[in-house]
């Protein structure tokens, strides 16, 4: 479905870079047009992000294509077929590299358009996510009543996703924001205890976030990914360590005990209905997994195309130059490295991994400035998710060590409305009476006291109504 895939140029994918277009352009109208302008450093990252693939793009000449890492080969087909070399960009493969730029278009504009929303509409967004989860596992429970999830194995769930590690990766993901608002809805059930209407709709609210935490407990359990059940966990407990943190304050545990049980009871449920599926996932040898040898043979591949890379993209179609011969004769398809630290690697040489360290460096920033700083504006559910998203940021890194979960259209745009959501929304535009409205109101006050003075109406005093032959005041003119 729509951002599930891991393949570019898919028809799902233009519709959603379609749509992105459309917003990215919105969004940098209200830079231009002054009305919200994000950061300079927000701007440089974006910039950069899209220049560097549309830098490999650019054609060099033959004598400086061919030094590159790994082309030679070509150069000397060339020779062979008495061809001319002619200019060429630094990809391997450009197609590739051009599908890769339009991919990134969606977190882009999503990153640039949440970074301009103010706290209420980030909150409408993250509840979107939580709903998006909800919908990918009443798919996942479709598909495994009726066995018909994309997953080459049985009794998989996958969601909306043709991977169940992805699947795994939104669920873990919404269970953090589901978490913030469930222990927000409890602390609200407590204090609106005198109003039966409020209470009765906030108990709702708790009931719908407790039966999300049960659905995407059983979701990532019916997954079977490994890495998606150990990441889940993971989830879990920074998530009731926020909830405790959060609510310390109030001296109240009833939000934890809630939340508590409600973990409590997934876990009793994927024991009953799925825990034979998953002992059977975690007993096999992990020695045995082709991960390790296809690991292997990435990092050989990036080590010959540094410091240049091969372009972005296009691992798929340079990996076949460095595989493995048990690979070969296993009859393995690799599309992915598994590991996406190590692709990006192979694909963007020295320059991708001054781009990762940069980020890094900004995450650890902002990170820091959400656990350690409170900010002037908002209120505690805000500052609540603010570090959620720093989490989930967190685990979607370590969950690229295994695999590539920003590859889909779906968990990049999770992932770029969680960086978003750490840099605090900019201040509403002034109002026509700021600034200076002050000194201004002040004047205006001080004309309408003269204006009605003795003095002003020469010697008499105002009427006491308006009446047509009153001159205006100069500073109403």
């Amino acid at each position: 479905m729509l951002g599930g895939g891991t393949t570019s140029g898919l028809r799902g994918d233009l519709l959603l870079q379609f749509v992105a277009i459309l917003a990215l352009a919105g969004a940098l109208w209200k830079w231009l047009d002054g009305q919200r302008s994000p950061p300079a450093l927000v701007l440089l990252g974006c910039v950069t992000l899209l220049a560097i693939p549309l830098l490999q793009l650019i054609p060099l000449p033959p004598s400086v294509w061919a030094a590159l890492p790994q082309r030679a080969v070509a150069a000397e087909v060339a020779e062979l077929a008495s061809e001319t070399l002619s200019w060429a960009p630094l990809s391997m493969v450009p197609q590739d590299t051009w599908s890769s730029v339009f991919s990134l278009i969606v977190p882009v504009a999503l990153f640039l358009t949440v970074v301009q929303l103010g706290y209420p509409a980030r909150r409408v967004l993250t509840l979107l996510v939580v709903c998006a989860a909800v919908f990918s596992v009443a798919m996942g429970l479709l598909q495994v009543a009726f066995g018909v999830a994309p997953s080459l194995e049985s009794q998989v769930a996958t969601g909306v996703f043709a991977n169940r590690n992805h699947f795994a990766a939104l669920l873990y993901s919404s269970f953090l924001f589901v978490m913030v608002w469930a222990s927000y809805s409890i602390i609200g059930v407590e204090r609106a205890a005198a109003d039966p209407l409020t209470t009765g709709r906030r108990h709702f609210l708790v009931f719908l976030s407790v039966t999300a935490i049960i659905a995407f407990i059983a979701g990532i359990a019916m997954s079977r990914s490994r890495a998606g059940v150990a990441i889940g966990i993971c989830a879990m407990a920074a998530s009731y360590w926020l909830v405790m943190l959060e609510h310390r304050r109030d001296r109240s545990l009833t939000s934890a005990k809630v939340l508590g049980g409600a973990v409590l009871f997934g876990f009793l449920l994927v024991a009953q209905f799925a825990l034979v599926g998953l002992v059977d996932r975690f007993a096999a040898d992990p020695l045995d997994d082709p991960r390790l040898s296809i690991g292997q043979s990435a990092l050989h591949a990036a080590g010959e195309l540094m410091p240049a890379g091969a372009g972005a993209g296009t691992f798929m179609r340079v990996f076949p130059l460095f595989e493995g011969l048990d690979d070969v004769r296993a009859g393995l398809f690799v599309n992915r490295a598994h590991n996406d630290w190590l692709e990006l690697v192979i694909e963007f040489g020295a320059i991708g991994i001054a781009a990762l360290l940069g980020f890094l460096c900004w995450f650890a920033a902002r990170a820091y400035s959400a656990w350690r700083h409170v900010p002037d504006s908002g209120q505690p559910v805000d500052l609540a998710l603010r570090r959620a998203a720093s989490v989930i940021i967190a685990l979607l890194l370590l969950h690229s060590f295994v695999d590539y979960p920003l590859r889909t259209g779906g968990m990049s745009a999770v992932f770029a409305l969680s960086c978003a959501m750490l840099i605090v929304p900019p201040r509403a535009p002034a109002s026509p009476l700021q600034p200076g409205s002050k000194a201004r109101l002040a004047a205006l006050e001080s004309s309408i006291a003269e204006f009605g003075s003795p003095s002003a109406m020469g010697g008499k005093r105002a009427p006491s109504t308006w009446e047509n032959d009153q001159p205006w005041p100069e500073v109403w003119r």
